[in-house]
């Protein structure tokens, strides 16, 4: 009787894990997601997402598989596809006599509708009986609910071809290997290709040539069994050398556009909550090339000397009547990931003074042009300022000390503005033009007139500020992003309609702006 209990226990546990796993089977999840891409200003392809979740995929119709491949792919991994029900009993008797011969699960003699549902459902279970069992239930499912030509199109979509993530999915895997389309596939490609599948890291060519050779021509023996191809054409395939298919890969993307890149999927995130990795959308950005080329090249000390080699630049580009940004310098040598000039704070030094002082005395202060300023020795408690030059210059106006960059004038007009406005107004009109004050807690401070702040501002947040001003104050927020569409859903983000019509009047009037 305990024997009885202990066999009926287990078969309940057993039985409720398949349940569990195949309770919710849908046809529509076996589809595989490509990969995302973005667009820049023209419309062209300007950076294809890459992951272990999607790779480089786009996904093929049956129609686009020409034969030869069919055939491989059916010779080497389940050469009854098209007769079985999702499952074959003598795969599975042989494979269960290996796994109890060596005491493990060594294999699982899976077929290939198996096998796409391990990819979609299991991919990293352990291999267990009740996995398998659930696994071949599915697969059962599966074929009752899909065609054979369907369930192939769906499992070469999804499965790897080699190391690379550019090699997931059939797509992908020809243009990383052969550069060219599925259709175009010759017989010894076709068979390079299934044989990657049995151990995609052992088999890819780039990196085990030998190994792949000698796989693609155990593939051409099956064809040849199964009676896919003749011996002559067994003959001339095996003779094909493999190195002499093979292309640079032709899905490297450019580090020029690197910064670029990273700001946009920053504003992928921050907008919709969606990771463009494990979401495939099509990004439309603002993205001038030529010119993002040319920031790269600045960035990189190819079109401007540095000093050291411990400089580093960062910058941006925007369209000053709409916040399209359409260019940005990340830093010198930016590569994916890297730490962004572009977007991080840094002290902004005299390049405030136009804004943060004359333009809020404009504002506040019904100052003009023509207002006269003293360049004198000035001092306030422990701060005591110099001008660039060692000097001062008496009585100037505010477009002179303005033009000269003097700090004397700056401060004073700076400390008139403080105290008619406080420090709510000042932070008021900074974040009114797109700069970001939660870090800045004491901008009263006089030295925040020339350039001391405690954090700083962003290259992307002085080109918003200098922007709105030219715009005659009106304000429109900083963007990469021209709209979004995520594939599967259908869904559309209008990211640049939506800034449009939210644009507002700074805290800086049309006239102040003129002035």
């Amino acid at each position: 009787m305990l024997i009885l209990c202990l066999i009926l226990v287990f078969a309940c546990i057993f039985g409720y894990s398949v349940y569990k796993d195949t309770a919710t089977f849908d046809s529509k999840k076996l589809l595989s997601s490509g990969a995302s891409v973005m667009y820049d200003s023209n419309g062209d392809i300007m950076y294809t997402y890459g992951s272990q979740e999607n790779g480089t995929r786009k996904n093929v119709t049956y129609d686009d598989l020409p034969q030869v491949l069919v055939d491989a792919i059916v010779a080497a991994e389940d050469s009854r596809f098209f007769e079985h029900n999702g499952f074959d009993l003598p795969r599975i008797v042989k494979a269960a006599l290996s796994n109890l011969k060596a005491g493990d699960i060594t294999g699982g003699g899976s077929t290939i509708t198996q096998q796409l549902i391990k990819k979609t459902y299991f991919p990293d279970a352990q291999r267990t009986y009740s996995r398998k069992f659930s696994e071949i239930i599915l697969a059962i499912q599966a074929d009752k609910a899909l065609s054979k030509e369907e369930i192939l199109t769906l499992y070469l979509n999804k499965i790897y071809f080699g190391r690379s993530t550019s090699s997931i999915g059939i797509a992908a895997a020809t243009k990383y290997y052969f550069n060219k389309d599925v259709s175009e596939l010759t017989l010894p490609e076709a068979a390079m290709l299934a044989g990657s599948l049995n151990s995609p890291y052992n088999y890819d060519p780039y990196y085990c040539l030998n190994n792949a050779t000698k796989r693609r021509n155990t593939i051409l023996k099956l064809m040849v069994k199964h009676g896919y191809i003749t011996q002559s054409e067994y003959d001339e395939a095996v003779n094909t050398k493999i190195e002499n298919t093979l292309c640079a890969s032709p899905t490297t993307n450019n580090n020029t556009l690197a910064a670029y890149v990273d700001m946009v999927t920053a504003e992928v995130k921050k907008r919709t909550k969606l990771d463009p990795l494990k979401t495939q959308m099509n990004i439309y950005t603002y993205c001038d090339v030529d010119t993002q080329t040319l920031a790269s090249a600045l960035g990189n000390g190819e079109k401007y000397s540095y000093s050291d080699e411990d400089m580093r630049m960062g910058g941006a580009v925007q369209s000053s009547q709409d916040g399209r940004i359409v260019a940005v310098i990340g830093g010198r040598n930016y590569n994916f990931g890297n730490y962004s000039y572009a977007t991080s704070k840094q002290q902004p030094g005299s390049s405030v003074k136009p804004f943060l002082d004359y333009g809020l005395a404009f504002e506040n202060l019904d100052w003009c042009t023509g207002k006269t300023l003293e360049d004198t020795p000035y001092s306030k408690g422990k701060f005591t300022p110099k001008n660039w030059d060692g000097q001062f210059h008496g009585t100037v106006t505010l477009t002179s000390a303005l033009e000269n960059s003097w700090n004397i004038p700056a401060i004073k007009t700076y400390e008139e503005v403080t105290k008619e406005i406080g420090k709510s107004g000042v932070t008021s009109a900074m974040e009114s033009i797109g700069i970001d004050m939660s870090s800045e807690s004491n901008v009263t401070n006089l030295s925040y007139a020339i350039g001391g702040w405690n954090k700083g501002i962003s290259p992307v947040e002085m080109a918003s500020a200098y922007a709105t001003i030219s715009n005659n104050g009106l304000y429109t927020e900083s963007h990469t992003i021209n709209y979004i569409e995520v594939v599967q859903t259908g869904e559309r983000y209008e990211i640049d309609k939506e800034i449009q019509n939210n644009a507002k009047q700074s805290d800086y009037s049309k006239a102040s702006a003129i002035w």
